[in-house]
C-alpha cells in the first residue's frame, strides 16, 4: 500500500477502532455508577448523565464493531501465518471466553439501556455492572495476547507455530500471562476511564454553546467540569 505500508493500513484501521472500543467500556462502566449514585444522592444531573453514555453506546457500538472486524480482514489477508497462529493458540481465550464475554456485556448493556422504564431500578443498575465487568474481562484476554505479540510471552516461553492446529488452554495461559500482562492491564483499565471523560468535557462544552434554556447551560456546565475531574483523576 503507498505510503502506508501492510503495517501502516493494520495500524491505521486498529486505531479507529480502539477510539471507539475505549469510549464504549469508558461509558460502559460510567453508566451504572453515575447511575448508583444518582440514587444515593437524589441528584438528576447523575442520571441525565448516564442516561447520556449508554445512548451514545447504543447509537455507536456497530460502528465502532464494523472497524473490528476490518482490522481481521487485514489482519489475516496480509498477515494469514501470523493470524493463524494466534487464533490455534489462543482458542479458547480468545474466540470462546472472549467472544462469550462481548456477547454477555451486549445482552446486558441493552437490558440496562432499554428494559427498565425507570433507569434507576436496582435491576437496572446491577445488569449496567454486569456488563461493564464482562467487557473488562474482553479487555483482560485481549490484553495478554496483545502483550504476547510484543514480547513472545517472556523469557523461556515457547514459540508458537503457524497451522498446529488448537493449542493446549494452559500452554495459552502461560502466553497470555507476559512480563507486560499486569501493567498494560493496570494503564488501560484507567485509561478507558480518563479519555472518555474528557471527550464527555469537549462534548459538554459543545453542548453548552448551543444550549438556549439555562436549565440545559447549568447541566452542561456541571457536565463540563465532571468531565474534566474525572477525566484528570484517572489520568493522574
Amino acid at each position: 500500500f503507498p505510503y502506508l505500508g501492510a503495517r501502516g493500513l493494520v495500524g491505521i484501521v486498529m486505531l479507529i477502532h480502539i477510539f471507539f472500543a475505549t469510549l464504549f467500556v469508558g461509558y460502559a462502566i460510567g453508566s451504572p455508577l453515575l447511575q448508583a449514585w444518582s440514587v444515593r444522592t437524589g441528584n438528576a444531573r447523575f442520571e441525565r448523565l448516564a442516561h447520556s453514555m449508554a445512548r451514545f453506546n447504543v447509537l455507536t457500538f456497530s460502528l465502532g464493531a464494523t472497524w473490528a472486524v476490518m482490522f481481521l480482514v487485514v489482519l489475516v489477508g496480509l498477515y494469514p501465518r501470523v493470524a493463524s497462529g494466534l487464533f490455534t493458540h489462543f482458542f479458547w481465550f480468545f474466540p470462546v471466553m472472549a467472544m462469550a464475554s462481548m456477547l454477555l456485556t451486549l445482552w446486558l448493556f441493552y437490558f440496562h439501556y432499554y428494559r427498565a422504564k425507570n433507569r434507576a431500578l436496582p435491576k437496572n443498575i446491577a445488569a449496567g455492572f454486569a456488563a461493564a465487568f464482562f467487557i473488562w474481562i474482553w479487555q483482560v484476554i485481549l490484553t495478554g495476547i496483545d502483550t504476547f505479540m510484543v514480547t513472545g510471552g517472556g523469557p523461556g516461553n515457547p514459540a508458537v507455530p503457524s497451522g498446529a492446529g488448537v493449542g493446549d488452554i494452559g500452554s495459552a495461559f502461560d502466553s497470555l500471562i507476559s512480563p507486560m500482562w499486569l501493567t498494560l492491564n493496570i494503564h488501560r483499565t484507567f485509561g478507558n476511564l480518563s479519555w472518555p471523560a474528557y471527550a464527555v468535557a469537549a462534548w459538554a462544552a459543545f453542548m453548552y454553546a448551543r444550549s438556549k434554556k439555562a436549565e440545559d447551560k447549568a447541566f452542561y456546565d456541571w457536565a463540563g467540569s465532571m468531565g474534566v475531574v474525572w477525566g484528570t483523576v484517572f489520568l493522574l
